[in-house]
């Protein structure tokens, strides 16, 4: 009996191919995304021809949306989760996945079925970019500017600047969160931004996160310790900073970037890891920016110090290690991140 696990940002779920999609087993996570729904959504349209109403209802119940969860909205008044699955829609569509037969209808293609045929463990956009239907669609997008080019890795088109900036600012605390506590079940202490100790996640509240620091280790410069205590998260053992991460979240990859340059200029020989955190959709920019002539300025370079990590493999690799977690090793989130030098691009 074959099955496919989903492992996305937001929710683990195991699919059974021949099960039904209404009894599919999930894990109580915050709403999926819509990458995290392209699969989902193309294993329903495998079973047969599907209004995008139904199908949404469907994967409401698939990943076992609360009630509240089914009603929010966004600013524009149209439901937050409807969004989601219409653009996993969209993307599907443009990649030659699906297509319609008739308004609001949607039926899988033979390049649908030959995709699931691999048993694929996710639908990304490395994925879709598989497809010459999708590179066209996006660099379409990117010349009418509606939506952001495949070379900077967004596809999205906010209803609000307001909607985009609450929907940044969550994602940027959840991932704080999760790295606060994976630093603090590998044992180590761990520090959070000045100005981010009044945040929490859901009802975990960051100041009371175990083995919280009020202080980081006193062991750099004034100038130098004020900007490290404005990174966003630091695994701390006795004395030392273990790991560094900047969490880039919003659209535009610069506040991490600068903290990062600022201390490769101040410190040159610095040996802390550092390291960027950001959705798989913002690879392309994170890759794009830093490897800038600004930022390959210093000596070293800022992409020689500085490895990337999606928020989606860390999700994964802590899933996946979580019943041993405290007996792992600091530097197992090195197999988790990735080189930042531009000939590691692809």
């Amino acid at each position: 009996m074959a099955q496919i696990v989903l492992l996305g940002h937001h929710r683990s779920i195991t699919i059974r191919s021949d099960a039904d999609p209404r009894r599919m087993r999930t894990a109580a996570m915050p709403m999926p995304n819509k990458m995290d729904l392209t699969l989902p959504l193309l294993k329903l349209v495998s079973e047969r021809q599907i209004g995008i109403q139904e199908a949404t209802s469907q994967l409401s119940s698939v990943f076992k949306l609360s009630t509240s969860e089914r009603e929010e909205v966004l600013a524009s008044g149209k439901g937050r989760f409807y969004d989601r699955v219409g653009w996993a829609r969209v993307y599907l569509r443009q990649a030659g996945l699906v297509d319609l037969p008739k308004r609001g209808q949607l039926r899988i293609t033979k390049l649908g079925r030959e995709l699931l045929a691999e048993n694929p463990a996710r639908i990304d956009m490395k994925t879709l970019e598989r497809y010459p239907a999708f590179l066209s669609f996006m660099e379409r997008s990117a010349k009418s500017g509606r939506y952001v080019s495949r070379n900077i890795g967004v596809v999205t088109v906010p209803t609000s600047e307001s909607d985009s900036a609450i929907a940044e600012a969550t994602l940027h605390t959840e991932i704080q969160y999760r790295l606060l506590k994976l630093g603090s079940d590998l044992g180590l202490s761990v520090w959070v931004a000045r100005n981010d100790r009044s945040r929490s996640f859901g009802k975990e509240k960051f100041a009371e996160m175990p083995r919280l620091l009020s202080e980081v280790p006193l062991q750099f410069d004034m100038v130098t310790n004020r900007i490290i205590e404005l990174i966003d998260v630091l695994w701390i053992k006795g004395r030392s900073i273990v790991a560094a991460f900047e969490i880039e979240s919003t659209t535009s990859i610069y506040s991490g970037l600068l903290r990062m340059s600022d201390l490769a200029a101040m410190q040159p020989n610095i040996k802390i890891k550092l390291f960027l955190v950001a959705p798989e959709a913002r690879r392309a920019k994170v890759m794009q920016e830093i490897n800038r002539p600004t930022f390959s300025s210093f000596s070293p370079a800022v992409n020689e110090i500085c490895r990337y990590i999606s928020f989606e493999r860390l999700s994964a690799a802590i899933a996946a290690a979580e019943d041993y977690i405290p007996h792992l090793k600091p530097g197992f989130i090195d197999g988790v991140a990735e080189s930042c030098g531009s000939s590691d691009d692809d």
